[in-house]
C-alpha cells in the first residue's frame, strides 16, 4: 500500500472506515514526506507472519507481525529502513464469505496517545535479572555506592559510533542482558546511550539520577529516566553530571546517538523516545526505535498513526564528553 501512496487497493474487502481514513491521511502525509526529501524509490517489501488466532462466535481475532523494508536513494546516498508492526484484524463469517471488520495497529499506551505511563511488576518476569557480561558491550558497574553526589574525576568521551552500532544490533529485538518491557522505547534508548559509555548515575531512588539494575523477586531496580519517555526527557534536560545534553532547536545540529523526545498531542507530556543512527543525504537524522521496532526511520515520524499536526519535539545532544 505504501509503495503506491493509495489505502483504495484495500477498501473492497475491509470493512472498517475509520481505518480506512487513518490509512488515508498517513498515506498522503507519507507521500508530501517522500517529495520534500526528494527520494528515488528503489524497492520495497512486505512480510507477514500470523503470531497468533483465536475464534469468537462466527469469527477471528488474529494478530500478524508486519515486518517492511524500504530501500530508496536521497540525494546519491543509499538507504534502507525497516519497521516491524503488529496489528490485530476482526474477521467475520458470511454465508460462506470472510470479510475484514476491524484493524486495529497496536501502538501501546506511552506511544499510541498520551497517558501517562507506569511500569507495573505485573509485566515483568518473576526471576531475578541482572546484568551479565556479554562481550564488550553494555555491562554496568553494579556499584550501589556510586550515587548523584559522586564526582566523575576524568572526562568519558562518549562514543557515538559505538551508540549507534549498538542501536543497529538491537533494533529488532531486546538484548537479554536487559528486561524487555512492553514501553520498551526509552529503556532501548538508555542502552544505546550507555553502549556509548554514558556513565550510570546510580541513586538507588528510582525518582533520581539514571540507573539500571534488572529486578530482584517483586522489586525493580531501574530509575524511571531509564524506561520511561518523560522522566528521560526531564533528565536530559536538567542533568549536570555523568550523562548530560544540550537542548538544540533543530534536526540538523543532532548526531549518531543523540536522543529525539517526542509529545504526539504537543501537551507537554512526552511519550516517545528515539535514538538516532544515521544521516540522511540531506543530512537530516535517521532514528532507531522499540515499541513499533525501527531502523533508520525518518526522525519526523509523520509515517506513524500516533503523529499528530500538534505533535512536538526535544531534540537532545549528549555531549562528547560527559563529566
Amino acid at each position: 500500500m505504501e509503495a503506491q501512496y493509495d489505502p483504495g487497493n484495500v477498501a473492497s474487502y475491509i470493512e472498517d472506515d475509520p481505518y480506512h481514513l487513518m490509512q488515508k491521511n498517513r498515506m498522503a502525509r507519507l507521500a508530501a514526506l517522500h517529495r520534500q526529501r526528494r527520494l528515488e524509490p528503489i524497492r520495497r517489501e512486505s512480510r507477514l507472519r500470523i503470531l497468533s488466532a483465536r475464534g469468537f462466535g462466527n469469527g477471528l481475532v488474529v494478530d500478524i507481525g508486519l515486518h517492511s523494508g524500504f530501500d530508496y536513494k536521497c540525494n546519491g546516498q543509499f538507504h534502507k529502513e525497516e519497521k516491524k508492526e503488529v496489528e490485530t484484524i476482526i474477521l467475520v463469517s458470511r454465508r460462506g464469505q470472510w470479510a475484514i471488520t476491524a484493524i486495529h495497529p497496536r501502538e501501546p499506551v506511552g506511544v499510541f496517545g498520551e497517558g501517562s505511563y507506569e511500569l507495573d511488576a505485573a509485566e515483568l518476569p518473576a526471576e531475578t535479572k541482572l546484568l551479565p557480561t556479554i562481550g564488550n558491550l553494555s555491562i554496568p558497574l553494579l556499584d550501589e555506592k556510586v550515587g548523584r553526589s559522586t564526582p566523575l574525576f576524568r572526562a568519558i568521551p562518549y562514543d557515538r559510533k559505538r551508540a549507534a552500532a549498538y542501536a543497529d544490533l538491537w533494533w529488532e529485538a531486546g538484548n537479554p542482558a536487559y528486561l524487555e518491557f512492553a514501553v520498551d522505547c526509552s529503556n532501548y534508548v538508555s542502552q544505546c546511550i550507555f553502549a556509548g559509555g554514558a556513565p550510570m548515575n546510580y541513586t538507588n531512588k528510582r525518582g533520581t539520577g539514571w540507573w539500571y539494575r534488572g529486578k530482584s523477586g517483586n522489586r525493580e531496580l531501574w530509575s524511571y529516566s531509564w524506561a520511561v519517555a518523560d522522566s528521560l526527557r526531564r533528565f536530559l534536560s536538567n542533568s549536570r553530571q555523568g550523562l548530560q545534553a544540550k537542548l538544540v532547536n533543530s534536526p540538523q545540529q543532532l548526531l549518531e546517538g543523540d536522543v529525539i523526545s517526542y509529545s504526539w498531542n504537543g501537551n507537554g507530556h512526552y511519550g516517545h523516545s528515539t535514538v538516532v543512527t544515521a544521516m540522511d543525504g540531506n543530512g537530516m537524522p535517521l532514528v532507531n526505535a522499540h515499541t513499533v521496532s525501527s531502523k533508520h526511520r525518518y526522525w519526523d515520524y509523520r509515517d506513524s498513526y500516533a503523529w499528530t499536526e500538534n505533535t512536538q519535539y526535544r531534540f537532545f545532544h549528549i555531549n562528547d564528553s560527559l563529566h
